[in-house]
């Protein structure tokens, strides 16, 4: 029986001694990678069809590196500590999906920025420095 308790391992779901270990690994890699690929897409279109706000580029950015955390994870076969809801990353993860999918279904009067604005704009969504200041720490459980 798995251990599912909050601050227990719930163990790897694919079997590493299984024959097809390898070939599912690399399926739920090339789809991660795939998934992350439109998110790429997206802030793209978003750079270029929005005058975005400093607070939207964060959530933009951020939102970029936990969806890559996700696809790491699956490269590399290792869990991701979100063994529970109220995880801090888990929920920034959840919190800025919220975001970005209000950000995509906002009705966007203004003309779109020229290029060298929304060019900016992307430079600063996919900046590394994201890396290290994607997580909400700020929350209080």
């Amino acid at each position: 029986m798995a251990n599912s308790s909050p601050s227990g391992n719930c163990g790897n779901r694919l079997d590493h001694a299984a024959a097809a270990f390898e070939d599912r690994s690399w399926e739920l890699h090339k789809r991660a990678a795939s998934a992350e690929a439109i998110i790429e897409g997206t802030l793209v279109k978003l750079s270029s069809e929005l005058n975005l706000h400093e607070e939207q580029i964060n959530s933009l950015g951020r939102f970029r590196q936990a969806f890559q955390q996700l696809r790491q994870a699956i490269r590399e076969g290792r869990l991701l500590p979100w063994d529970y809801s109220d995880h801090p990353e888990y929920t920034t993860f959840k919190t800025l999906a919220v975001h970005v999918a209000a950000l995509l279904g906002k009705n966007w009067p203004d003309s779109p920025p020229s290029c060298e604005r929304a060019a900016s704009q992307l430079l600063q969504i996919t900046s590394n420095r994201w890396e290290h200041e994607w997580v909400d720490n700020s929350r209080t459980e």
